[in-house]
């Protein structure tokens, strides 16, 4: 139980770590579109579909994961869905394969979601 006037730094560092982890996925490759499109050997407009996929897969699955999601502890779908993300990044940073790192991208925006 919390003692009045304590805050409970547990909960709010696991939720900033969602926070961040989140919007860090979805905006960073905004900001490597460049890097990107020569790593991936596309234009910079066709790899700034990798952040538009992130968006639509998160708008599109926000609502359906909700409903499936809400009868799982909520400790579990956070911490999995941190694994997720962190699996995701992983494999974005080493797929040379636009394919490929757009199915990344939109795993990850459905976790976003």
């Amino acid at each position: 139980m919390r003692q009045a006037g304590r805050m409970p730094w547990p909960g709010l560092l696991a939720l900033f770590a969602a926070a961040f982890t989140a919007v860090m996925t979805e905006l960073l490759p905004a900001g490597l579109l460049p890097q990107m499109s020569a790593a991936l050997g596309v234009p910079e407009g066709r790899a700034g579909f990798l952040v538009t996929a992130y968006a639509v897969a998160s708008f599109l699955a926000a609502i359906p994961l909700t409903a499936l999601l809400r009868r799982f502890a909520r400790r579990r779908v956070l911490s999995g869905t941190l694994a997720g993300f962190a699996a995701c990044n992983a494999a974005t940073a080493l797929s040379s394969s636009y394919a490929v790192t757009f199915g990344i991208r939109v795993l990850a925006g459905t976790m976003g979601g």
